[in-house]
């Protein structure tokens, strides 16, 4: 087996150097630079020429009249161990004049690059037949043999290096700058020591063999983590309840999921290479096409083993010149809803699944709220750290409470609760959220707030919430722990033409500007950044849905989002809210006054979560109330059928185990003293049905304060 090579290239080396009248001594002004270059190049050449691994190369570069080409071409190789061309103080053929006369009309040359030792040569093909894959130069730096000889090697594939301690330039700086400037583009620059041997091998060599020794450790490594990472996807996406699927431009699958078995029959691996359009309902078949044309979600039917149709929304992308990757997402539960919707638009299965879960988070944020009300009693007002972490888990135990609210609201359809809002406070809301999350020692965090009452917008500031903070946690993303993230609000107005373009109507509306100095982005991605699915982040730090999810909050709040960035400096979103007309009512606009004087009644509680019931009874009593509290249905009635009993509220859940509070109201009304009558409830009002007769409610979570407030009332009347 052959042993690979490296060739000690000599440029431009030929005895007259070493006479005392020769070339080089007329040439270079660094006369301790030229005899340390000699000198070395002489102790290299003897320590190597005998070596099996190294070719020691003299290229005697000579000209023809015009400079033009090389003169006799194919007799300027010579090999030194069999030839001996270093031969001291022996006279060379050129003159200085001759010298100087090349080096005057060099640059003038057409096609200079050709000049090296390359050039009308059989080097290349020399070099291959003893199996060298390295190059290492030496020879004069003015000359552009050696850079063009070191380029050439570098673009026919050999691996260059260029010995700085064997070359010289006619000045020290001339040498300096081609070795720090020039060389590096396409060589290492070493020294001779490069070639020295150490022990057995090169230096060089050993270091090629240890790299080689860590590549291959690393890449064994990354091969097993690799193998790993497949099978874990492999996994996730054999357990996703959709289909993933992958085809080429005709149609022909490559690839199934799991899934597919469930919704098709078939089995996965007997489909790929199947048309896909042939599984598609033949009326569909145009949907399809058109949605792998432009990239867009269709619905479509596809046929079952058992000869049937399933609907399925059917999404793909183009991941290659010949490649799609598609999505198939079950339509048939959604279809059967949509049956029922259109018989009754009171009753809806994911209303029930829903709302079943807003109610018993709802009873665990009502025990959170009531209890840090209590915990912000016991604060002294000096500790003000404490109050301002109490702030902190009050407002984000409302925005929970929003949360769950909407999550009830969606299963009607009804998605949003707009109210008229002033802007200012949206933004210290805002900034108390995503203030520790984004903040940290190398990302400024800025927010110019707008002054009291100067905007005010008619949204539901839950979803505003939501949409700023996807916002700012994508900047804080871009500008990747060290940048500045700023957020402003301003006005502008938006003319038919560019509101078109956005699906809103034209006219005036409040700016919220997100502005970072991250990594910004390619046109390419900012055409897709809304789209659900696509994310620029790493399979399990994005999930592509954040800026989805707020082009569609903006989208049904009357707004928009636009969007401007250059890659490597940063990007800015623009959410553009509308100013409301005049119509609609302001938030936390004021109740009916209380009455300062504190009217003090009997009350029965009536709550099955015993948290709750308990820290309402607490505050009630504190107040000076007279308090029963129960967790059952049957202790209620008993007490409320209790002729000794005399209750001036009842204050009771909806939802219990043995009856809920619809049965308490009804036995309340046939009392001859009838109880005011407080329902709470997980869920909101509209759940109670048609009848709503019952006096005041109130939907979980709420404050302490606010229900002590409300039994105020209640009792004043």
């Amino acid at each position: 087996m052959s042993t690979n090579k490296t060739a000690l290239l000599l440029i431009g080396f030929q005895n007259d150097y070493f006479h005392k009248e020769g070339i080089l001594t007329g040439a270079l002004e660094d006369v301790s630079g030229r005899d340390r270059m000699l000198e070395n190049t002489l102790n290299l050449v003897e320590e190597v020429k005998d070596r099996d691994d190294f070719l020691v190369i003299s290229t005697p570069i000579q000209f023809t009249e015009n400079y033009s080409e090389l003169h006799e071409p194919t007799g300027i190789l010579k090999l030194i161990k069999d030839t001996g061309a270093f031969l001291k103080d022996s006279s060379g053929s050129q003159t200085i004049e001759e010298f100087s006369r090349f080096s005057d009309s060099i640059l003038e040359i057409k096609g200079k690059r050709g000049l090296n030792a390359f050039s009308n040569t059989n080097l290349e093909d020399f070099l291959k037949e003893n199996n060298v894959d390295r190059i290492a130069l030496a020879g004069v730096v003015t000359s552009v043999c050696i850079d063009s000889t070191g380029r050439s090697a570098h673009e026919k594939g050999f691996e260059v290096t260029v010995l700085s301690d064997c070359t010289a330039g006619r000045t020290e700086f001339e040498q300096q700058f081609y070795c720090d400037q020039i060389f590096p583009l396409y060589a290492t620059v070493e020294t001779k020591d490069f070639c020295v041997i150490d022990g057995d091998l090169t230096r060089s060599q050993e270091l090629q063999i240890e790299a080689n020794n860590r590549l291959i450790e690393e890449l064994a490594g990354k091969n097993q983590k690799l193998e790993e990472s497949r099978k874990r996807f492999q996994d996730l996406v054999d357990q996703l309840p959709c289909v993933v699927l992958r085809f080429d431009e005709d149609g022909l699958l490559e690839y199934v999921n799991h899934t597919w078995s469930s919704f098709v029959g078939s089995d996965p691996e007997a489909v790929v290479g199947e048309n896909l359009e042939s599984l598609i309902h033949e009326d569909d078949r145009g949907s399809f096409l058109r949605s792998m044309r432009k990239n867009n979600t269709v619905e479509l039917r596809l046929i079952q083993e058992n000869g049937e149709y399933r609907w399925v929304r059917f999404s793909c992308q183009k991941v290659s010149e010949n490649t799609y990757q598609g999505l198939l997402v079950d339509l048939m539960e959604t279809r059967k809803l949509e049956e029922l919707l259109r018989r009754s638009q009171k009753m809806e299965a994911i209303g029930r699944l829903s709302g079943g879960v807003a109610h018993n988070f709802n009873n665990l944020l009502t025990v959170i709220m009531a209890a840090v009300d209590r915990l912000s009693g016991m604060i002294p007002a000096q500790s003000a750290r404490s109050v301002k972490e109490v702030e902190r888990i009050q407002l984000a135990v409302g925005e929970a409470a929003s949360v769950t609210s909407q999550l009830l609201a969606f299963s009607r359809q009804q998605v949003l609760a707009p109210a008229l809002w002033d802007v200012r406070n949206i933004f210290e809301e805002c900034e108390i959220l995503a203030g520790d999350l984004v903040k940290s020692p190398g990302v400024e965090f800025i927010v110019n707030k707008p002054d009291p009452d100067e905007d005010l917008v008619f949204v539901d500031k839950s979803q505003i919430h939501q949409v700023l903070l996807n916002l700012v946690l994508n900047a804080r993303d871009a500008v990747g722990g060290a940048g500045r993230i700023t957020v402003g609000v301003g006005r502008t107005f938006l003319g038919v033409q560019e509101a078109a373009e956005h699906d809103i109507d034209s006219g005036e509306f409040v700016q919220i500007c997100v502005n970072d100095n991250g990594v910004g982005m390619l046109p390419q991605v900012m055409e897709k950044i809304f789209e659900p699915f696509f994310t620029t982040k790493d399979v399990d730090k994005g999930t592509g849905f954040g800026l989805a999810t707020s082009y569609g909050i903006m989208q049904q709040s009357g707004g928009a989002i636009r969007v401007s960035s250059e890659y490597g400096f940063g990007s800015t979103f623009e959410v553009l809210l509308p100013i409301p007309n005049g119509d609609e009512e302001k938030s936390h606009c004021d109740e009916t006054p209380v009455d300062s004087a504190m009217e003090i009644g009997n009350i029965l509680v009536v709550d099955d979560e015993e948290m709750i019931l308990e820290l309402t009874c607490e505050a009630l009593r504190e107040e000076g109330h007279t308090v029963t509290g129960v967790s059952r249905t049957v202790e209620a009635l008993a007490e409320l059928s209790d002729p000794q009993n005399r209750f001036d509220l009842l204050i009771t859940d909806v939802v219990m185990p043995d009856g809920g509070g619809r049965r308490l109201v009804e036995e309340a009304e046939k009392l001859e003293s009838k109880p005011q009558i407080i329902i709470v409830s997980g869920y909101d009002r509209d759940f109670l049905g048609d009848d709503q007769n019952f006096g005041a409610f109130m939907q979980k979570p709420y404050s302490l304060s606010d229900l002590l407030q409300q039994v105020q009332r209640i009792l004043a009347k």
